[in-house]
């Protein structure tokens, strides 16, 4: 079905001729990467629903060879499909000129996130708050759109199901409005490993398992980065190099700041770099051109002001 995508939607433009669809195989995924962005107004939060088509012509040339049936309906397919094999949802990336989807071959629960999961076993929970754990654990943060994504529901109840787990410690969330995420909490000492149920699945006492021990809970080497981590792994190449074209310096601001609101000084410090330049070379620029957007536009000299990204995804 990916491959299938690939071939329908890439890009065939003279300027993306010499690119090729991808498949590259590793021990632990798949990697499917198409030439060309995501067309027209289509983004990754509406991946599900759009219908819309670069390639209208190839689209109908398979349809009445009976090789695609249902316009629009591949994404959902390669989502329930590896939902169905107990399998990791599909992840969707888009680069500045190729779409990539990554299949993961490992089980989604598996005996080791169940020896996990028996730190949390004081705190009742569904599947679906079960299953956004593990799934942030494995990818180190979850958004609303991916909870979503990954339990099949809608907007209103994965809202209402991570702000549990907010309230219950067990993740913290990362960055404001529109562009938040959540990771696995870092402080988390009140979980004891002990027997019982999560998601009306019996979870074995393990002596190995539990938030100080070796293989579980976020104090172990397998547990997600804090949002400060995140930032500081995202930047370190502007703090290591000096000289950074201006394109590449562009994207980093744009990245750090989709992970939470930041200041000119907390932007100074973690690229490295003078603030009243970076203001004028870099920020206002960006602020120009619509891709950051001031946390207090109508407070210019706000002493809390801070730079969000302006095409936040909406999942709060």
């Amino acid at each position: 079905e990916a491959v299938r995508n690939a071939v329908i939607h890439r890009d065939y433009s003279e300027l993306m001729q010499s690119n090729y669809i991808q498949v590259r195989m590793f021990p632990d995924r798949i990697e499917i990467e198409s030439p060309g962005t995501l067309y027209g107004d289509v983004t990754i939060n509406n991946l599900i629903t759009s219908t819309k088509a670069r390639n209208s012509v190839i689209i109908t040339l398979l349809e009445d060879l009976k090789i695609i049936e249902n316009r629009g309906s591949g994404i959902d397919t390669m989502i329930h499909t590896m939902k169905t094999a107990y399998l990791e949802p599909p992840q969707f990336k888009e680069t500045r000129n190729s779409f990539i989807v990554t299949f993961r071959n490992h089980n989604f629960i598996d005996e080791e996130a169940i020896a996990w999961l028996n730190a949390y076993t004081d705190i009742s929970m569904n599947d679906r708050q079960v299953a956004a754990l593990v799934y942030t654990r494995n990818n180190k943060k979850i958004t609303n759109r991916e909870y979503q994504e990954l339990n099949s529901t809608d907007s209103v109840t994965a809202t209402k199901e991570l702000k549990y787990l907010l309230q219950n410690e067990l993740i913290i969330q990362n960055g404001t409005r529109g562009g938040a995420f959540y990771t696995l909490a870092v402080s988390e000492e009140k979980n004891k490993s002990n027997s019982g149920h999560i998601g009306g699945s019996s979870v074995p006492n393990d002596s190995n398992s539990g938030p100080n021990s070796s293989n579980s809970g976020p104090n172990s080497k397998n547990s997600a980065p804090s949002g400060q981590e995140l930032l500081l792994d995202i930047s370190e190449v502007a703090r290591e190099k000096r000289r950074l074209g201006s394109v590449q310096m562009n994207e980093l601001i744009v990245r750090l700041c989709q992970i939470k609101p930041l200041t000119l000084q907390e932007l100074s410090k973690l690229l490295n770099r003078k603030p009243d330049p970076l203001r004028k070379k870099y920020l206002s620029k960006l602020v120009k051109e619509e891709k950051l957007e001031l946390l207090y536009p109508d407070q210019i000299n706000h002493p809390k002001q801070a730079y969000i990204t302006a095409d936040r995804e909406n999942i709060e």
